[in-house]
């Protein structure tokens, strides 16, 4: 039954179009059922793994990579985690999870485990609880595998969100999964999160750095193994979104990469190789089965699907390799036009989602240049209704290695420029609109380590103090996105601070070549008036400035100013561009709202994200107009908010915002919505900052500033 919210979006629709649509969602479910009934009764016992799949080992040089500016202490602390099967994702903390584990539950809410009861036998009986009927005997195989390589392996319970201790069906279609998540407290996020298998590459890192460490491999393969053998093809959580999917199969084939140049001991024998391979190929057909793509509307997911695609199709040696890159080449040009503006910034709303769109884009285009002269001639000769690679792809230019024009060049380069800007002086960022700690990669550690007796001070979502024996816990930054800064800098001669860190390297590993970066973001400064409102209030601030160092950047398409020095920073954002993402589903009720940050120290800021669908409450408060630094005007939202859970991801848009002045030193921008017009001005003297807001109703200047959420599921006390 579609959401009340949906309805409401369809009914707005032409005639002829509501027909289409009724039509198309029709036969959607009668695919979708008849898919959901393949998956199900697929024979795995019959499933042949394929030796002819063979694995392009050696893209990426982890010999050539500087790996060891990560500290001995944090590679240390990780790995032993990673091996104890403790992961801190989305809030948890470190904690572990297996079969048996236990939960610390969501604001209260918490599932028993079904299986907590269950007991792992040698002949792997306790497969019939957890993986599909006919999957049992080749999983049986598997584990005995795994055995062979650790005798005292706990498996990791893929299916669990283990925060709140729901167990999906792992024995059902992935078409059936996100119908279980529909209670409070439950996260599809979570298994996805951990099925991503990011922790792996960061694992072969971790290998490299300690070779001497042999239980790290054998972690890695034994993982690998635990995964393939309780995730078969299409079943379960871990394959109900198609940009996770990507997200995993690109994390393997850089784990498997690094791992197999790393492999001295020959422990990833021809079997596991075979059985990775194929599994590979399944992910890759699944994602070509399963786009995210509808009606000509494409997000961050179509993308993860294209640049796992991506992935698979540089790695994997099959014949239908080049028409996946075909496809990957013509889709990832066609989505960086479509999701990024004119000035660098993503169309998703989200400073936190530019940089997982980002990421994808970078690392994606940097993987196409090690692709050899003569299969891009190949490419380029490819016609296909099958795979839908347009008519005229063939008449392009894909002849050359490096065969990046120099508009997706300076796309990248504009990329980075907007992350600079929404960086503040302390190295953190402005959350603007949705943060969900999404990555495409999770390479250099990036954080800090406090004890654990601070971090439970500290985190209001931290509850299970009894599963830390370390004095130490390692706190993941979130909201620092220097990686993506480092990795798009990788294709340009760039002097900043992160120079040399590891996603510098690996970028310049795949490209080995520099690019101009010849570009301009800023714009030429507008000078209008305005006639002040009935209603005025004013902000200030004394602080000593030094005019002389400030400068001002001003990115129009995603609408975000910023005036800083190396000691000051204050941001605007007004982002209303009507080539955004049409569901406006990242965006916040943040018109007008403003950072400020002095000495480092946060004066005013944005609260961030906390949760999603979980806590339909929280997560509408989270997004509300009243969490954020602009006016209040009669308790109105400036974009209205649908509160049932069909309306999360989407807001009615009913809010107009502009900048009419701009200087070096001061700018107004105007914010219109169907209640009031707002005007709020932003002047910078030697003596302090000023804030003038005027309107036509009462209001209040908020800035008032609720708990932060400085990464998906975390929250300061």
């Amino acid at each position: 039954m579609p959401s009340l919210a949906k309805i409401q979006l369809i009914l707005r629709q032409p005639i002829p179009v509501i027909l289409k649509k009724v039509k198309t969602t029709f036969l959607e479910k009668i695919s979708t059922s008849i898919q959901t009934k393949k998956y199900e009764k697929k024979d795995f016992r019959k499933l042949k793994f394929s030796s002819k799949i063979k694995f392009n080992t050696g893209l990426s040089s982890i010999s050539k990579i500087k790996t060891d500016e990560i500290p001995v202490s944090v590679q240390d602390y990780l790995t032993n985690m990673y091996i104890q099967h403790r992961f801190d994702l989305l809030g948890t903390g470190w904690i572990k999870n297996s079969y048996f584990s236990d939960s610390p539950g969501i604001e209260g809410i918490k599932y028993s485990n079904p299986l907590s009861s269950m007991k792992i036998d040698s002949q792997g009986n306790w497969l019939s609880n957890v993986v599909h009927k006919n999957h049992i005997q080749l999983s049986q195989h598997i584990w005995k595998k795994i055995q062979s390589e650790k005798a005292n392996y706990e498996p990791i319970d893929w299916q669990k969100d283990y925060k709140s201790g729901f167990r999906f069906e792992s024995q059902s279609a992935y078409t059936k999964q996100y119908k279980l998540a529909l209670a409070d407290g439950i996260d599809l996020k979570m298994p996805w999160e951990l099925g991503r298998l990011q922790h792996l590459p960061q694992l072969a890192i971790f290998y490299k750095n300690n070779s001497e460490n042999i239980e790290i491999i054998k972690e890695y393969k034994c993982q690998m193994l635990d995964f393939i053998m309780t995730n078969p093809i299409g079943m379960g959580v871990n394959w109900s979104c198609t940009m996770d999917v990507g997200i995993r199969a690109a994390n393997i084939c850089l784990a498997q990469d690094w791992f197999k140049q790393l492999d001295r001991h020959k422990l990833l024998d021809p079997e596991f190789d075979e059985l990775l391979n194929s599994y590979l190929f399944s992910h890759a057909k699944h994602i070509e089965n399963n786009f995210e793509y509808k009606d000509g509307l494409t997000s961050n997911h179509y993308l993860g699907n294209i640049a796992g695609l991506t992935f698979i199709s540089s790695y994997l040696k099959c014949k239908e390799q080049n028409f996946w890159l075909a496809y990957s080449i013509q889709e990832l040009k066609n989505e960086l036009e479509k999701q990024f503006f004119d000035d660098g910034s993503n169309f998703e709303g989200s400073t936190a989602y530019h940089r997982l769109s980002g990421e994808m884009i970078v690392y994606c285009f940097a993987l196409l240049h090690k692709i050899e002269s003569k299969q891009l001639i190949e490419i380029s000769k490819i016609k296909s209704k099958k795979y839908h690679i347009k008519a005229d792809f063939h008449k392009k230019d894909y002849t050359n290695q490096y065969f990046l024009t120099n508009e997706v060049i300076q796309f990248i380069y504009k990329m980075n420029s907007f992350s600079k800007a929404y960086t503040k002086p302390n190295g953190t960022i402005c959350q603007i609109g949705d943060n969900d700690s999404g990555r495409f990669f999770r390479l250099t550690p990036t954080g800090n380590f406090i004890t654990v007796d601070e971090a439970f001070a500290l985190y209001h979502n931290l509850s299970q103090r009894n599963d830390y024996q370390e004095e130490l816990f390692w706190d993941e930054n979130h909201i620092n996105h220097s990686s993506f800064i480092a990795a798009s800098g990788g294709f340009f001669e760039l002097n900043f601070p992160m120079e040399f860190s590891l996603e510098n390297h690996l970028v310049k590993n795949f490209i080995n070549k520099k690019y101009s970066s010849d570009t301009q973001t800023d714009i030429d400064s507008v000078d209008f008036s305005f006639e002040k409102l009935k209603y005025n209030k004013s902000f200030n601030y004394p602080h000593q400035i030094d005019i002389s160092t400030l400068k001002m950047t001003h990115f129009k398409d995603f609408g975000f100013i910023r005036f800083s020095t190396p000691s000051f920073f204050v941001s605007i954002c007004f982002g209303t561009n009507s080539k955004s993402h049409h569901s406006l589903g990242h965006q916040h009720n943040d018109k007008a709202s403003i950072e400020l940050q002095i000495n480092g120290k946060d004066i005013i800021y944005d609260p961030g994200t906390y949760i999603y669908t979980p806590l339909p409450k929280w997560r509408n408060h989270y997004r509300s107009t009243t969490v954020h630094s602009t006016i209040q005007a009669n308790d109105k939202e400036q974009n209205s908010i649908n509160p049932t859970k069909g309306g999360l991801f989407s807001m009615k848009k009913q809010c107009e915002c502009m900048v009419i002045k701009l200087s070096q030193t001061n700018v107004i921008v105007q914010t219109k919505t169907s209640d009031y017009i707002h005007y709020r001005e932003i002047i910078i003297e030697a003596s302090g900052i000023t804030i003038h807001d005027s309107c036509n109703i009462p209001f209040e200047q908020s800035f008032k500033q609720v708990p932060l959420s400085n990464g998906y599921g975390k929250l300061i006390r």
